[in-house]
């Protein structure tokens, strides 16, 4: 099923609409430069992935727009606390999903190609559809929320951004750099399958751990001055994106699309300036709701 869920998500395969999403998002900075202040949650960090996710996956007109909030409330309703609202988002996201099919979506795309592997008997069907929502509910926020991390870094730090500029070469390790200081996801838990000794204490079988991934991708054992924002920084082995077997199935996809941010913006010869960002509330990731931000030629 990873296999099936992946290939479309593999970096040689992603590499061929490399080129469409660069486009896309050189229109958009284009458009903002010199515009005064905006929202860079809504008029940039937002726009990739919805258009772009849309697009690949071949989802329908109707419906996508409700894709951002059935995003946000699958991450907000892992929680102890659920707000019924947020219930009844994930049940609407999931009805969509059940609603598809080979007809519905576009041929080729990457839920043509599961329904495909289906009716193959590749997959089963609770399968393909179990990866469909793979590719709909973790692909959207994250992302955004990554996108307005690195923004709100460089801006803020505005001799990272002149280095990034005179040395564009240097885009992958600022944002893998962005993704380690200010992880997006805040949580996610395990349950224990055996007695586990970590540093002296035991964590018991059937224990449910919480896995912090801020915590460990700002641990000082690993990391000189880690709540500072470096892009000469080694970063690689970040847990942003988790690890092992349940390493996120598209996070190839989110470096490009935050590379070609960088390129875009790089290549448009601009300063970046800040305002104080929006914080929000979602329980499971961790970004701005909103953020001020000025793009200007200089």
């Amino acid at each position: 099923m990873r296999m099936t869920v992946m290939k479309p998500l593999s970096p040689a395969r992603l590499k061929e609409v490399r080129p469409d999403l660069k486009a896309m998002i050189v229109g958009r900075i284009d458009a903002l430069v010199g515009q005064g202040w905006f929202d860079a949650m809504a008029e940039i960090a937002r726009f990739l992935p919805v258009e772009a996710v849309s697009h690949f996956i071949g989802l329908p007109d109707v419906g996508r727009e409700r894709l951002l909030a059935w995003a946000a409330a699958a991450f907000n309703a892992i929680g102890p606390d659920q707000d019924p609202a947020d219930v009844v988002s994930v049940r609407e996201a999931f009805a969509f999903m059940a609603s598809l099919s080979e007809d519905k979506v576009r041929d080729g795309s990457w839920a043509g190609d599961l329904f495909v592997a289906a009716r193959t008997g590749r997959l089963s069907m609770a399968e393909a559809m179990a990866a469909l929502s793979a590719y709909v509910i973790p692909s959207l926020d994250t992302t955004i929320l990554a996108k307005g991390h690195l923004l709100a870094n460089l801006a803020r730090h505005p001799e990272q951004w002149a280095m990034l500029r005179a040395r564009p070469e240097m885009i992958p390790a600022a944002v893998l750099e962005a993704v380690r200081r200010d992880s997006v996801l805040r949580w996610f838990a395990r349950v224990a399958v055996r007695d586990h000794d970590v540093d002296g204490v035991v964590v018991p079988e059937g224990a449910r751990v919480m896995l912090l991934y801020g915590c460990a991708n700002r641990d000082e054992r690993r990391y000189a001055d880690p709540d500072r924002f470096d892009i000469t920084r080694d970063a690689r082995d970040h847990l942003a994106w988790g690890t092992g077997p349940h390493m996120c199935a598209g996070m190839n996809l989110a470096r490009i699309e935050m590379e070609v941010l960088l390129e875009a913006l790089v290549e448009a010869g601009v300063t970046l300036e800040a305002g104080n960002p929006v914080i929000s509330a979602n329980r499971g990731l961790y970004g701005f709701e909103a953020l001020p931000l000025r793009i200007e030629r200089g």
